[in-house]
């Protein structure tokens, strides 16, 4: 399944606002835990502020709920205000337990959708596809000329040429451009009548390529070939 990188952001930023939610609940039992342990308060759970009877609630007034899915900035305002209106510190503390479990459940969700989003970040994106041809050409000065194309994507990236004397030339973009093939694979299919019929597998390609002294092809922009070319020939010349 293919998840865009934006919305795990925005999964990301969401659950980061529930966690701390879970924080500022947690924080506020902690506080009133010790209010009520350092008062010894005696106060009926879920005590009205400003109501003297020992009255408590009815049973369903007790039942809370802190599921994710239902927490909201005005949800937790009431948790806020039902906490401070407890005074069961024992009851509190099952709150708060309950508050650290989910809030650690979602720390666990952020970090697998973090290293998923690093791991899309990272993925590199699929070569392009490499694709081999053979046709005879007639050239004025050679005659029949068998030429081998090998195209990187949609752009050639060498060429073998092999005339009627069996001399084999060996053409690589970014050193012979003004030599070789001037067009990309679309319009060169058709222009060179470049069909089923003409394609070579990868190993016959590189099996005559190495036969004459070619070097492994390795994949890069025109211009990287350029310079690396230029580098080799400079080299040579020492």
């Amino acid at each position: 399944m293919i998840v865009s990188t934006t919305k795990m952001t925005s999964s990301v930023q969401e659950l980061n606002v529930v966690c701390k939610w879970y924080e500022d609940l947690i924080g506020l039992c902690n506080d009133q835990i010790n209010t009520i342990r350092n008062c010894n308060d005696t106060r009926p759970i879920f005590s009205k502020r400003g109501d003297s009877t020992d009255e408590t609630e009815d049973d369903s007034d007790n039942t809370i709920n802190i599921d994710s899915s239902s927490l909201n900035k005005t949800r937790v305002q009431e948790l806020s205000k039902v906490i401070l209106r407890c005074s069961d510190a024992d009851f509190l503390e099952v709150l708060r337990s309950e508050l650290e479990r989910q809030r650690d459940f979602h720390q666990k969700r952020i970090q697998q959708l973090l290293k998923l989003q690093i791991k899309v970040n990272v993925t590199p994106a699929a070569a392009p596809l490499q694709s081999y041809f053979r046709m005879p050409t007639s050239d004025a000065n050679d005659g029949l000329v068998l030429k081998y194309y090998h195209f990187d994507g949609d752009s050639i990236a060498r060429e073998i040429h092999v005339d009627t004397n069996q001399s084999v030339i060996l053409l690589i973009a970014g050193r012979d451009d003004s030599k070789m093939c001037h067009f990309k694979l679309s319009p060169a299919r058709e222009l060179l009548q470049l069909s089923e019929k003409t394609v070579v597998s990868e190993a016959e390609f590189n099996c005559l390529w190495s036969q004459h002294g070619g070097l492994p092809f390795v994949r890069s922009t025109r211009l990287a070939r350029r310079n690396l070319m230029s580098a080799l020939s400079k080299l040579n010349r020492v």
